[in-house]
């Protein structure tokens, strides 16, 4: 995508305007949070309008070298920018061009990692918290939330039957203790048996591994039809989470040469890659924040908690082949039990089947520290099935 393309797009996660060189500090908390997140493009030079004003010749050539100096004296670990003038209908733009860095978390060195820290949440720089900043920790040393040691639950709480009984059931395996350390479930410390955080997660025993399904009537969040909070093992979640899905969405029927066919009006198969987009990728070390599932008359959303990952953008989320994966453990194990038949083609898969649906593409944006799916229905109708079991649900507004 060109700069020019991109400015018409408008500020994002990935793009920041700035009329003219600002002050230092918001030059390097712009740098950082882009440095901490995907990396992105500052252009001097156009406002918040999208309007290209352009920069004076004569502050073309002493702008580069400002910006270097500020960037080098403010930042830490040291970030290096591409800083090039771009010309556009005449008018020329300073770019600093900022890639995701590897030495992660970047803060302002006067202001020091607790308070210096910034990250990218939309078109917005916020500063990091403390959780956040054990996640760019993490992210320098290559080591995923779910690998590490959980201390706060021992293996006499967490029965690992389920684990058992889903790899009897799907690959006919004996899982053995031995297997459960070679899958990361289990680790070892100073002689002492412990769980690791996978293993914690793929119970559902904390909160915030809990899924939210709810039907409302109409296109607003005014009035429930049905609502569940799914608190089980996250793979009887996924197998709930489906029969809700089929629950509430109409099922068309159709009869050529003398045999009838059923499809759902957006295919189970593309949802079914969204929500184990959901639970593979999402953001588990963030704290009262959970999968939320909601179905209106128009839409269906599909909410989790995280950002996409630096190689992957909403420029090119559906065309990618890429996969980067947040949680390595949780990721492998739904690969060994077959919920994953191939890398990077998730996206391609949701765009796929809903093409040959004859729906609307689907929409995936960042909202905030989460990512949302919203599918499109084919009608306004409602489900030809109502549930009428209402079990209390908390649900945050989605629209």
């Amino acid at each position: 995508m060109t700069i020019e393309e991109k400015i018409k797009i408008g500020e994002n996660r990935y793009l920041e305007f700035k009329e003219s060189l600002p002050s230092s500090h918001k030059v390097a908390k712009t740098v950082i949070a882009f440095a901490n997140s995907a990396g992105g493009d500052i252009l001097i030079g156009v406002n918040d309008d999208k309007k290209i004003l352009g920069v004076e010749d004569n502050q073309l050539l002493d702008i580069p070298d400002k910006i270097a100096d500020m960037i080098y004296s403010l930042c830490y670990p040291t970030i290096i920018p591409d800083i090039f003038i771009e010309n556009i209908s005449g008018k020329n733009i300073v770019v600093i061009k900022i890639f995701p860095g590897s030495l992660t978390p970047y803060y302002i060195k006067s202001r020091g990692k607790l308070e210096g820290t910034y990250i990218r949440v939309g078109a917005e720089n916020k500063k990091a918290d403390h959780e956040f900043i054990l996640d760019l920790e993490r992210k320098r040393r290559n080591i995923g939330f779910d690998e590490e040691i959980n201390y706060e639950y021992t293996l006499e709480d967490i029965s690992v039957d389920f684990i058992r009984e889903e790899f009897q059931k799907k690959t006919n395996k004996e899982i053995d203790e031995q297997y459960l350390y070679n899958l990361n479930l289990m680790k070892k410390e100073n002689g002492k048996k412990y769980p690791t955080n996978a293993l914690i997660i793929l119970s559902g025993k904390p909160e915030n591994t809990h899924t939210d399904c709810a039907r409302f009537k109409g296109t607003t969040t005014n009035i429930f039809i049905d609502k569940k909070e799914l608190s089980t093992n996250l793979f009887k979640q996924i197998e709930m989470i489906e029969l809700f899905l089929k629950n509430h969405l109409n099922l068309n029927a159709q009869i050529k040469n003398f045999s009838r066919t059923e499809h759902y009006e957006i295919p189970i198969e593309a949802l079914r890659e969204a929500v184990l987009n959901a639970f593979i990728h999402r953001n588990y070390s963030r704290q009262g924040s959970n999968i939320k599932i909601a179905i209106f008359d128009d839409i269906v959303e599909i909410n989790s908690p995280g950002v996409l990952p630096p190689s992957i953008n909403l420029y090119n989320i559906f065309s990618s082949r890429r996969s980067e994966v947040r949680n390595k453990t949780l990721a492998r194990i739904f690969k060994e039990l077959g919920y994953i038949e191939q890398w990077g083609t998730g996206m391609r898969k949701i765009y796929e089947y809903s093409q040959s649906a004859g729906l609307k593409t689907p929409e995936i944006s960042e909202k905030g520290h989460f990512l949302q799916f919203v599918f499109f229905r084919k009608s306004n109708n409602t489900s030809q099935n109502i549930n009428t079991d209402k079990t209390p649900i908390n649900t945050d507004k989605h629209r």
